[in-house]
C-alpha cells in the first residue's frame, strides 16, 4: 500500500453487525442472505491516487480469488 494511503472503515444507515477482534479496530457490516458488505472512506490521499488512474488493490487471502464486488453507493 502507497504511502498515505487509506481507506477507513465506517458505519452507514446500513449497517447491521459489527465485527469485533482483539487488537483491530471495530469493522461496521451490513450482513444479508449470503453476503457481508463493508464501507470505506477513502484518505484525500487515496482520493487524489485513485482520481490521478492509479489502481485499487484488493488483497484476498487464500490460493485463489474469492467472489467479491466494488462499487460506490450513495449514503
Amino acid at each position: 500500500m502507497a504511502d498515505g494511503w487509506q481507506f477507513t472503515p465506517i458505519e452507514t444507515p446500513a449497517c447491521n453487525r459489527r465485527f469485533v477482534l482483539d487488537g483491530c479496530e471495530d469493522l461496521p457490516a451490513m450482513v444479508g442472505d449470503g453476503f457481508v458488505a463493508t464501507y470505506w472512506r477513502p484518505s484525500p490521499e487515496a482520493l487524489a491516487a485513485l482520481n490521478a488512474g492509479l489502481p485499487l488493490r484488493i488483497c484476498v487471502m487464500g490460493d485463489r480469488p474469492q467472489p467479491l464486488a466494488v462499487d460506490t453507493e450513495a449514503m
